[in-house]
């Protein structure tokens, strides 16, 4: 059965088992163990040289003596490479050197070739005698290498890490700095021509190291480097990368990756876009298999540089068991196109069928024209045992595909010359250029472990001649760099040699040619150039639209027995800029602003921006090409308004502008907040402090003031005590309906943690108290240090009915007998209070977070120098001295309330009332907007019943509510003689009836001027004086021509009528009132009146219609229509 340890990566602290003795773990430790060992006094095996070739790839050994032969006795492993960018063939190597294999004693060896590779110098160790190990060298920008060497002192874990800087090629190194540090810590140099040019960072496991964080970086070129600060997603077992933007990359365990676009800015504290978990099908494996004391490959991570579409690509390799197979291990690869957001699919890399093979050690590199390169130690060959062969594969599409893999050296056996340490390192180390791959790695090929450089792709020397183009496409007036690669060109290492090639495009008449001289006296490297236009002349190649442009080297020997071979590369003509639209600024911070803009082609964008239009005299540029170039600004000003212009480049070199018409476009940047936060080092001055921060709506979301204090604000006492171990928490939850807010996000759930802060969300025993933890998540911090409660204090909370209060009383820190005694108040108007009383401690933190990690612009906060509170005064809006509320309570007059639960009335129609922050019911917003509010039904209705719902009008009536629905009401005049606008009704309706009301000036048409009432004619003359008393005859209710609005049913006589007779009217036969209107009519007294009609009364009534069945007709209508008008 085979034994593996993986590393889980779904946790963050990451138990391991380790297979075989435990004697084999404490080899894995990087510690000393043994005492040194001289090399044994021995010689090589006459005629053994140190050179192994397979497929035509040779291995060269690094750490041999003068004569280029093997050391025997001594072991190397764990290696790594430094290639100088500004001269390929000048590379360096940095080992464990184990002097006898008869002891584990190791310390930093290094070599360094001055040809590419071919032969190597071993000058010994950087410091002869000194324990070192875990080497990581890289390169700057200008050919400077660095070697980044882990020590301790002897059976300790105290371990820390020292740079050496080389400026000849690694030949020589200097004395070395401090540079914080643990175990297998890695280092990237930023290359790029940002501001981040040259600096260095370096991550590492923080569980073995002698501070108390993992990361660590330099500004000054290797000077000096920062105290230690934190990863995000704290990722160790992997490698560091810098994108062509400057941003930083960092991979470890749990295929974590962290990525900071600010690190590479010296005056921003250490700051992380986020972190997260790479998908790439299994975990990492140590102590297992074919290195049964070590690592089986650390997690690489790699971003594309190149200038074409996959320019900021990042990508992921790593060995790892697969979740999904039995096998022991595959090399697993992922890439992301949005800067580390998204990720691909895994892909397996390692195609063999079986499912028993290690891959392990898989190494990646990228190279400047973005081509990956991996490799990786295999044993699909050995069967049933651990033989190992070093394979190599290649992708030039970002990773879609890749070329099939391929053995590059012998198989070894890794299970010999282990130097008193199961293991052969934990990795191999690979730089790539545009023609191939730097490889160093570790392996047995002579029966002892040794260090190894392998050259992949084209050689940096080749035989065959190899000429290369800058750009795959050129603009009308661009200019071509020629590139040709010959080893047979180098005849003379004293001196920079040339050759000519020729050059044509389907313009030019002639063909033109161009000498290129040699890079260095030994780098057979040959570079020259020549313009392009579109009028010819001497030395220019004539070129148009479309052309293609050929170039063409003669190979006089192409090492294979070819003679005079012609060696070609080819390009196009582009003369075309790019079309600009939709500019526009986003993801605008302070310190940073995104600009972004469309165009028809792939190009790269470009910012020009300053305080004003004329003054755009700063730049910000992003190489890739994209039709939506993006480009981030840093480095600004917080609430300041810039002015910017942007450039488009395609491919070819075209270049185009917008500055909107000239008026240039603008944005500007927010305010940066108060953070509210301090980190004490021994300045702790929060003594008797109260410290108060009340929501106030600006940007600093708070306002703050401090004042001094004598006792605890909140008596603890009859509090609930909180069971606190070291290093634990506690969790409160407070009664349904109250809750606590921290900028603004309301919690009804906090943790209380043991190390003097509240969290939110989630729980914490942290005691690191750096500025990166306490703004990790939403927390209070009032003494964030590592204390104890356990050893001595207590910690205690109380709900109140305005407020939640953690007290922390007597709290010592962790090994001391120290006092701290402080207090969070946290009160349900979102207001919260700090207070200390006795503070021991001398360090620590204090302050406010809102859980969005450390900002780039985070300032530190003097927090005893906050304005003061306004003591002493009821009238000045601040919450302070032992006020309840704002301005009441305690010394001030009482709060009409505390809490939202005094102000509930119990009506449903009242709405929601709550207690403001100055203790006053405020009542709640209307339930029922548009509607009434039925408070028995605890509902909305039309309307309530008993209660007018009048629309105002006279001529319908008066609505009215029943069964909360407006009921319509009767119209108030007869016959519709209604007149709206003065809400009254006709007084003339033209009848031949003088009525009441009707005179001869006012209804001349009924009314005859001086007529005398005749009693007794069947006409109750009524404005003539006729009535029920003076002539019954006439105007007892049924005669003809009685008043429309007085009607006399019954004797007449006092008393005698039914109540509310004149209001209605008279059913046929008189003597009677009718309620129904219908019917409330006298037909058959030959005259059509009241609401008599056609349809309901036809005795009386029939109707002229003129125009209708010829004119002067008579129409009988016959029927009713109730709908209809009066006729």
């Amino acid at each position: 059965m085979k034994f593996r340890v993986m590393v889980s990566i779904s946790v963050m602290a990451v138990g391991l088992v380790f297979a075989g003795s435990s004697g084999e773990r404490s080899g894995h430790q990087e510690t000393p163990r043994d005492k040194h060992l001289p090399s044994p006094v021995q010689v090589d095996t006459p005629g053994t040289d140190a050179t192994y070739t397979r497929n035509g790839y040779v291995s060269v050994q690094v750490n041999v003596d003068g004569a280029g032969l093997n050391i025997v006795g001594d072991a190397a492993n764990e290696p790594s490479i430094a290639v100088d960018p500004t001269d390929p063939t000048r590379i360096a190597i940095g080992w464990r050197q184990f002097d006898n294999v008869l002891s584990d004693f190791r310390q930093a060896g290094y070599a360094y070739t001055t040809d590419g590779g071919h032969t190597w110098t071993f000058p010994g160790r950087i410091e002869t005698g000194i324990f070192r190990s875990d080497p990581v060298l890289n390169s700057d920008g200008d050919g400077n290498f660095f070697y980044n060497s882990l020590t301790a002192d002897g059976g300790s874990t105290n371990f820390r890490c020292h740079v050496f800087k080389s400026v000849d090629g690694g030949a020589t190194w200097d004395s070395g700095v401090y540079a914080y540090g643990g175990d297998k810590q890695w280092q990237i140099i930023d290359q790029t021509d940002g501001i981040g040019r040259g600096n260095i960072y370096a991550a590492w496991n923080s569980s073995f190291s002698a501070c108390s964080g993992n990361f660590t970086r330099s500004y000054d070129n290797g000077l000096t480097f920062t105290p230690c600060s934190t990863v995000a997603g704290n990722p160790y077992w992997g490698t560091l990368d810098v994108g062509p933007d400057g941003e930083l990359y960092v991979s470890g365990t749990g295929m974590t990756i962290a990525k900071s676009t600010t690190m590479q800015d010296s005056g921003l504290s250490a700051a992380w876009d986020f972190s997260g978990s790479v998908d790439l099908g299994g975990s990492l494996v140590i102590s297992a298999g074919p290195n049964p004391a070590g690592l089986l490959g650390q997690n690489w991570v790699a971003v594309d540089h190149s200038d074409g579409p996959t320019r900021g690509n990042v990508y992921m390799l790593a060995s790892v068991a697969p979740n999904a197979s039995a096998d022991p291990l595959d090399v697993m690869f992922s890439s992301s196109t949005d800067g580390g957001t998204s990720w691909s699919t895994p892909k397996r890399l390692n195609t063999d069928p079986g499912t028993s093979a290690w891959q392990w050690f898989g190494t990646m590199s990228v190279a400047p024209n973005g081509r990956i390169d991996a490799v990786w130690l295999d044993t699909r060959n050995a069967i049933g045992g651990y033989f190992s062969e070093l394979y190599y594969s290649f992708s030039t599409d970002a990773g879609l595909t890749w070329s099939p893999e391929e053995a590059v050296s012998p198989a070894f056996d890794p299970h010999i010359g282990w130097p008193q340490q199961d293991k052969m390192g934990d990795y191999l180390h690979m730089v790539s250029d545009e023609f191939g791959a730097n490889l160093a790695y570790a392996a047995t090929l002579n029966g002892e472990q040794d260090v190894y450089f392998v050259r992949l792709g084209d050689p940096a020397c080749p035989d065959d001649g190899r000429v290369r183009l800058d750009r795959p496409h050129y603009a009308c007036d661009g200019t071509v760099e020629v590139t040709v690669l010959d080893c047979g060109l180098n005849t003379d290492d004293e001196t920079a040699e040339t050759v000519v090639v020729s050059i044509d495009s389907e313009s030019e008449t002639g063909i033109e040619t161009v000498t290129l001289t040699e890079t260095s006296p030994t780098s057979a490297r040959f570079q020259g150039a020549i313009n392009l236009g579109e009028i010819d002349a001497p030395g220019v190649l004539l070129i148009t639209e479309g052309n293609t442009v050929t170039v063409t080297y003669l190979d006089a020997d192409d090492g294979a027995g070819g003679m005079n071979v012609p060696v070609t590369a080819v390009a196009t003509v582009d003369c075309t800029p790019p079309l600009i639209s939709g500019v526009q600024a986003g993801n605008i911070e302070p310190r940073s602003a995104d600009v972004s803009f469309i165009t028809d082609e792939p190009a790269s964008g470009a910012v020009n921006y300053g305080t004003s239009c004329g003054q755009l005299t700063d730049t910000s540029s992003s190489n890739i090409f994209s039709t939506s170039p993006t480009v981030s600004i840093f480095g600004l000003i917080d609430n300041t308004t810039y002015y910017y212009s942007v450039e488009a480049e395609d491919e070819a070199g075209n270049l185009a502008s917008d500055d909107n018409g000239g008026a240039c476009y603008t944005f500007t940047t927010p305010e940066i907040p108060d953070f509210f936060t301090e980190l004490f080092t021994g300045d702790n001055d929060t003594d008797f402090l109260r410290l108060q921060f009340t929501p106030n709506g600006s940007p600093d979301f708070y306002d703050s003031c401090v004042t001094t204090i004598s006792g605890f604000p909140t008596d603890p006492t009859g509090g609930t005590a909180l069971t606190l171990t070291d290093d634990s928490f506690g969790t409160v939850n407070l009664t349904p309906g109250n809750t606590v807010s921290l900028y603004g996000v309301a919690y009804n759930t906090f943790y209380v943690g043991s190390n003097g802060f509240i969290t939110f969300n989630s729980g914490s025993s942290d005691t690191s108290e750096t500025l990166e933890e306490h703004f990790n998540q939403p927390r209070i911090s009032a003494l964030y240090d590592d204390l104890n409660p356990a050893s001595a204090g207590t910690v205690s909370w109380k709900e109140l009915p305005d407020r939640v209060v953690v007290t922390y009383d007597g709290v010592t820190e962790y090994s001391q007998t120290n006092t701290n005694d402080f207090q969070i108040e946290m009160f349900f108007s979102g207001a919260i209070t700090i207070n200390y009383l006795t503070v021991d401690v001398t360090d620590g933190l204090a302050g406010l977070s809102s859980g969005n990690g450390l900002s780039p612009d985070f300032l530190e906060t003097d927090l005893s120098a906050m304005a003061a509170c306004l003591v002493g005064t009821c009238l000045d809006g601040i919450l302070n001295q032992d006020e309840e509320r704002i301005d009441c309570g305690g010394d001030c007059p009482p709060c009409q309330c505390l809490s939202d639960t005094e102000c509930d009335d119990g009506l449903f129609c009242t709405g929601t009332n709550s207690c403001d922050d100055y203790g006053r019911c405020v009542a709640g917003s209307d339930p029922c907007p548009g509607e009434s509010c039925h408070e028995g039904g605890d509902t909305c209705v039309e309307c309530l019943d008993n209660t007018a719902c009048d629309d105002g009008l006279f001529c319908n009536g008066e609505e009215a509510c029943h069964g909360n629905v407006c009921r319509p009401g009767l119209a108030p005049c007869p016959f519709g003689l209604c007149e709206e606008g003065v809400d009254a009704c006709a007084v003339c309706d033209i009848d031949s009836v003088c009525e009441p009301g009707e005179d001869c000036s006012n209804c001349p048409g009924d009314c005859i001027s001086g007529s005398i009432p005749v009693c007794g004619n069947g006409v109750c003359e009524v404005p003539d004086g006729e009535d029920c008393i003076s002539c019954p005859d006439d105007c007892n209710g049924d005669q003809q021509g009685k008043p429309s609005t007085q009607y006399c049913c019954g004797d007449g006589l006092t008393g005698t009528n039914p109540v509310g007779c004149a209001d209605l009217r008279c059913n046929d036969g008189g003597n009677t009132c009718a309620v129904d209107p219908i019917l409330a009519y006298c037909c058959g007294d030959a005259t059509c009146n009241e609401i008599e009609t056609a349809g309901n009364c036809p005795a009386d009534c029939t109707v002229t219609v003129p125009g209708e069945a010829g004119a002067g007709a008579l129409l009988q209508v016959t029927a009713y229509d109730p709908a209809s008008e009066l006729l």
